[in-house]
């Protein structure tokens, strides 16, 4: 009993050796709200009623070079009230090639066929409510930005996504290209059309959380 009373007394001096020598309470509160409000001065930056300068804050931000101003902007760029702040967030996103997953929910498809193309297309077995998960790693696959695939994928399309605008696009096994949208939630979605055994086609919908 007596060595926990002896451990706690030592702590608590050691403790208060640190606060001594180094911040106070009140420096350390008042270093933790500088902190913060810079960040919600970036953030306020962004949101900018102006759009020349919440897009070209967007864009210092991502060419800083600064791994919490580029966080910053991935993660509020992403719900900007201005679809070109939203498009050159996404765009960086993409651009750093990450490891995402492909949501695909073939539930309004409601048939066999889409569960035997999923499996022997890409090896995976969708559940009792036809939803399955694809991971991969993105690539860039045009130096100007504007082609995107999938390391891996297995129908080996060089161009699987595009960029056009602000918007990007998915490329269908029926060959079309459809707009991914971005949902409340953060994840681009697209509502295709995927050909069963080349007869028939049926929508699904694809989902990339942007995380």
């Amino acid at each position: 009993m007596f060595k926990k009373y002896l451990w706690a007394v030592c702590m608590s001096i050691t403790s208060t050796a640190v606060f001594a020598q180094g911040m106070t309470m009140e420096q350390l509160r008042a270093a933790v709200d500088k902190e913060l409000s810079k960040d919600d001065e970036l953030v306020a930056m962004l949101s900018d009623p102006d759009p020349k300068r919440a897009q070209a804050t967007m864009k210092v931000m991502l060419d800083s070079g600064d791994p919490d101003m580029q966080r910053i902007a991935l993660e509020n760029g992403i719900y900007s009230a201005d679809p070109n702040v939203r498009g050159m967030a996404v765009k960086a996103f993409l651009d750093s090639e990450p490891l995402i997953e492909v949501q695909i929910d073939g539930s309004k498809a409601k048939t066999e066929d889409f569960r035997s193309v999923v499996k022997g297309s890409l090896g995976l077995v969708p559940n009792d409510d036809a939803q399955t998960i694809w991971i991969g790693k993105f690539q860039r696959r045009a130096a100007d930005g504007t082609c995107y695939a999938f390391e891996h994928w297995p129908s080996g399309d060089e161009c699987l996504f595009r960029a056009v605008g602000g918007a990007l696009q998915l490329k269908s096994s029926d060959r079309n290209w459809y707009e991914m949208n971005l949902t409340d939630d953060g994840r681009l979605q697209a509502v295709v059309g995927a050909e069963y055994a080349g007869t028939s086609t049926r929508p699904i919908i694809l989902s990339i959380p942007i995380r």
